[in-house]
């Protein structure tokens, strides 16, 4: 049942590192390319650094959500929210009906993504060997869907 806890705490992580990522994202995909980029630099740094525990766990994870979600963010452009503002949308129907649309699929991969990382990495299961299978598990198909996607 030890497997339990790093599931638990893989889930906990991703959760935990999707709090700053999404706003992260977000302001990275309306930023000019320059600043953005500098900020993407950003992300990428805290796997570099020596965070001990949970939140070191949490922060290393933040690549692989603010990447695809950054990615996915630049599809809605201002004027899209500036249209639905002038027609009378609200900030709910924004949300529900142009942004989840165009970045849910960002934000699923990097949660999808966070997640692999963060069970791949669990001591808890390491320590048991089952981090790598449950890595490769959730990795390998979707490795497989992407490459062999027939749009």
């Amino acid at each position: 049942m030890i497997w339990l806890n790093g599931i638990g705490l893989a889930v906990a992580a991703t959760l935990l590192c999707a709090l700053p990522a999404v706003p992260f994202a977000v302001l990275i995909a309306r930023l000019p390319v320059p600043v953005g980029a500098a900020l993407l630099a950003l992300a990428l740094l805290p796997p570099l650094l020596p965070l001990p525990g949970f939140p070191g766990q949490a922060a290393g994870l933040l690549p692989f959500v603010v990447i695809p979600l950054a990615w996915s963010a630049r599809r809605v452009t201002p004027a899209m929210s500036r249209m639905a503002t002038i027609s009378g949308a609200t900030i709910v129907s924004r949300v529900r009906r142009i942004w989840l649309p165009l970045v849910g699929p960002g934000l699923a991969l990097g949660l999808l993504l966070g997640f692999a990382r963060a069970l791949g990495g669990s001591d808890d299961l390491r320590l048991q060997g089952l981090g790598a299978v449950l890595f490769a598990a959730s990795a390998y198909p979707l490795l497989g869907a992407l490459l062999h996607r027939s749009d």
